[in-house]
C-alpha cells in the first residue's frame, strides 16, 4: 500500500501514509495535520481499516480535493521548515534548545553510571536529596560534576530552585540504567557464544546476605571477535535457588540457558565444586546434562578439590586443629582491641597478622607468615599485652599463649612445616585460577605438587627439625638472658662477688619469681643463710657446667 501503480506503470511513494501497527490502521499524516472537518472511519481520523475496499479506498482519498490541498499545505510548510521560517520559529528553537539540553543531561547521568557500575561501587545512600549527608555516590558525583560543568551546573540550579518535577537523578532512573547497560552487555556475551557455537558451563552456589541461596552462571568459549583467537569465561549472572537439589540446580540452569538462546546440545563442559548435588553420577547437575548431551563432559574445579584435600588433611589431625586454633586466637587477641592492635604495629614492623580464611585454606598461608618470620617479635607483642592490658582474661591468654604455645617446640616444628606446604600449595592454586592456564600445564603443575609431597616425606621433615631448633634457639637466647636475671647470682664466679646486702636482695628476688597466690617454691631467707655458708667453701679452682654457662653468659 505504500506505492501507488500508475496507468503507464510507474510507481510513486505515498508518502503521507502511515501505519499504527498497535491499531492496525492506516492514516494520512498530511489529513492528521492540516483537516478541518472530521469523517468516520477516515484516513484523517479514526484510521482506515477496511482492507478488503484498502485499495479503492487509498485511490478515492489521494485523487480528493482536500487530500490534494493538504499535499500544497504541507510542501509549503516543510518547505518553510527547511529554511527556518515558520512562524513558530521562536518556540522551534526554545524546543530544539531543551532537547539537546536533555540530551547532554541524560548523557552526562549514563556517564556516571557507567564509571560507578565498572569500578563495583555502590550508587544510593540513605537519602536522595543534593547536598545533604549520606546521600550516595551517585549524588556525590553529580555534585562534584557540578562545579565544572556548565549543563550539570544549570541541571543543579533547576532542581534546587524547583523548576523541575523530573530531574533524572533518583533510584529508578539509575537501576533503570543499570538494567539497560547490563542487557547489553548479556546480549554481547551471548552473540560471542553463540559464534563460537561451541560453549562450557561453570556453576556454583552460594547464599546471599539474606540466606537465599544464588547460584552464579560463567560460561567459557572461543572469542573470534578480536585480532587474536582468545579463551573467555563471561559471567552472566546470579539465578535465585529454591531447591537445592540436583534435579531442582538444573531445572533453574536448564531453563537459563533456554532464556540466553543456548542450546545444550551444543555444550562441551560442565565445571562445578565437589558437591553431590552438583557431582553426583546418579542424580547431581553433570549426570542431569549428561544425560541430555553426553558430550557435555564434566571436570571438577582444581582449585576445590585441591582445598578439600588441604581441609581433610588437616581436619583429620587433632593437632593440626589445635596449631590453627592458637594462629587464630593469636590474631584475635590483638585485633579485638585498637590498644593491643598498637602494641602490635609497635613491636611487628614487617607484615602485619591476618585472620584464618574459612572456606580458602591455601590462603592460610598469608595468616601464618607474618608469626613465622616475625615469632620473636609477635612473642614480644604477646607479653607485653600480658603486663599491661586491663582484662585478666585476656592477660591469661596471652601469657599462656607467650609462655607455652608459642614457645613449644611442637608449635614451632608445625608452623615451619605448614608454611613450607601452603606456600607450594598456594603457587600452584594460583596458576590453576589463571586466565591462560591450560590442561597440560595444569596437569603438570599438580604433577610437580604431588612429588613435591612425596619428597617431602622422605627428606623434608629432617630440614623442618633443623629449622625449628634454630627458632627454639633464638627463642630460648632471650629465655636464657632472662633466666640469667633470675638464677645467675647463684653461678659460682658471680656468687664469691656478691656482698651481702646484694646476695639478700637476689634471693627475694627468686623467690619472687616463683612466688603464685603468695606461696613461693624459694624461702628467701633461708636461701640467703644457706648460700652464705656454701660460698665461703666454694673452692676458686672448680669448673662445672654452671661455670661454663656463666662464660658463656
Amino acid at each position: 500500500m505504500y506505492n501507488r501503480s500508475l496507468s503507464n506503470r510507474e510507481t510513486c511513494d505515498r508518502e503521507w501514509l502511515v501505519h499504527s501497527k498497535e491499531l492496525d490502521k492506516v492514516f494520512c499524516f498530511w489529513s492528521k495535520l492540516f483537516r478541518q472537518r472530521y469523517k468516520k472511519g477516515g484516513l484523517d481520523n479514526e484510521g482506515y481499516s477496511d482492507w478488503k475496499h484498502a485499495s479503492q479506498g487509498l485511490k478515492d482519498h489521494e485523487v480528493s480535493f482536500e487530500q490534494l490541498k493538504h499535499m500544497h499545505q504541507w510542501l509549503e510548510m516543510r518547505q518553510r521548515l527547511d529554511s527556518n521560517e515558520t512562524i513558530d520559529k521562536e518556540a522551534y528553537e526554545h524546543f530544539k534548545k531543551e532537547k539537546d539540553y536533555w540530551k547532554e543531561v541524560i548523557f552526562r547521568i549514563i556517564a556516571l553510571v557507567k564509571f560507578l557500575a565498572k569500578h563495583g561501587l555502590a550508587f544510593h545512600g540513605s537519602n536522595e536529596k543534593l547536598y545533604q549527608k549520606s546521600n550516595g555516590n551517585f549524588l556525590g558525583l553529580v555534585e562534584m560534576l557540578e562545579e565544572f560543568d556548565p549543563i550539570m551546573k544549570e541541571h543543579v540550579r533547576r532542581i534546587l530552585n524547583d523548576e523541575l518535577h523530573i530531574h533524572y537523578l533518583g533510584h529508578n532512573i539509575q537501576n533503570g540504567l543499570i538494567q539497560l547497560l547490563a542487557d547489553q552487555v548479556k546480549t554481547e556475551i551471548i552473540k560471542r557464544i553463540k559464534q563460537a557455537k561451541y560453549y562450557s558451563i561453570i556453576l556454583d552456589c552460594t547464599p546471599d546476605i539474606s540466606h537465599q541461596e544464588q547460584m552464579s552462571i560463567i560460561v567459557r568459549y572461543v572469542n573470534f571477535n578480536s585480532n587474536f583467537v582468545t579463551i573467555e569465561e563471561s559471567f552472566l549472572g546470579f539465578l535465585v535457588v529454591d531447591d537445592t537439589t540436583g534435579k531442582g540446580l538444573f531445572d533453574v540452569r536448564t531453563k537459563e540457558l533456554e532464556s540466553l538462546g543456548l542450546h545444550i546440545v551444543d555444550m562441551r563442559g560442565q565445571s562445578y565444586d565437589n558437591g553431590a548435588n552438583m557431582k553426583g553420577k546418579r542424580s547431581g547437575v553433570q549426570s542431569r546434562f549428561l544425560e541430555k548431551n553426553p558430550r557435555a563432559l564434566y571436570s571438577a574445579c582444581g582449585c576445590h578439590s585441591l582445598n578439600l584435600v588441604l581441609s581433610d588433611m588437616a581436619n583429620t589431625i587433632t593437632k593440626s586443629r589445635v596449631f590453627f586454633g592458637t594462629i587464630q586466637q593469636i590474631y584475635t587477641i590483638f585485633a579485638n582491641s585498637i590498644n593491643r592492635w598498637q602494641i602490635l604495629k609497635d613491636n611487628v614492623k614487617g607484615l602485619t597478622l591476618k585472620s584464618l580464611s574459612v572456606t580458602r585454606w591455601e590462603s592460610r598461608k598469608d595468616s601464618i607468615k607474618p608469626i613465622r618470620t616475625q615469632l620473636v617479635e609477635v612473642r614480644k607483642a604477646l607479653k607485653e599485652v600480658s603486663v599491661s592490658d586491663r582484662d585478666p582474661k585476656i592477660q591469661s591468654e596471652a601469657r599462656s599463649l607467650e609462655k607455652h604455645e608459642v614457645g613449644d617446640y611442637e608449635f614451632l616444628v608445625q608452623i615451619v612445616i605448614w608454611y613450607e606446604i601452603l606456600s607450594n600449595v598456594n603457587v600452584v592454586s594460583k596458576k590453576l585460577q589463571s586466565k591462560d592456564v591450560v590442561l597440560d600445564v595444569a596437569i603438570d603443575e599438580v604433577d610437580k605438587l604431588i612429588k613435591y609431597f612425596k619428597n617431602y616425606r622422605e627428606v623434608g621433615f629432617l630440614k623442618v627439625i633443623d629449622e625449628a631448633i634454630e627458632i627454639a634457639n633464638e627463642l630460648d637466647s632471650i629465655n636464657i638472658k632472662n633466666s640469667k636475671n633470675i638464677f645467675g647470682f647463684l653461678f659460682p664466679k658471680k656468687l664469691k662477688t656478691l656482698d651481702e646486702k646484694d646476695l639478700k636482695a637476689r634471693c627475694y628476688h627468686l623467690q619472687d619469681a616463683f612466688k603464685y597466690k603468695e606461696e613461693s617454691d624459694v624461702d628467701a631467707k633461708e636461701l640467703y643463710l644457706e648460700l652464705k655458708l656454701i660460698r665461703t667453701f666454694l673452692p676458686s679452682h672448680i669448673v662445672s657446667p654452671i661455670n661454663a654457662l656463666n662464660d658463656i653468659m
